[in-house]
């Protein structure tokens, strides 16, 4: 959340060009399908989903790693 928000900020604050050519306005912060307010709705769901694709015995053996952080990710892959 922390990354999606600052993400958010940022591009209203700039006025950054997204997808299409379209900008982030203060208004869109209050819309129903704001990038933040979509992902703060959708963790649960995507991460019980994913939780169950990890589990699900169609897909195994299936290595999962998972890191605490972007920079956790980013080492291991310097390591690989």
């Amino acid at each position: 959340m922390p990354r999606i928000l600052r993400r958010s900020l940022r591009r209203t604050l700039r006025r950054e060009r997204i997808f299409g050519g379209n900008v982030e306005t203060w208004s869109d912060w209050f819309s129903g399908d704001h990038p933040a307010r979509w992902a703060w709705s959708q963790h649960a769901v995507r991460r019980a989903e994913i939780g169950q694709r990890v589990r699900d015995p169609r897909f195994q053996p299936l290595h999962v790693i998972r890191f605490a952080s972007p920079s956790g990710a980013a080492e291991w892959l310097r390591a690989t």
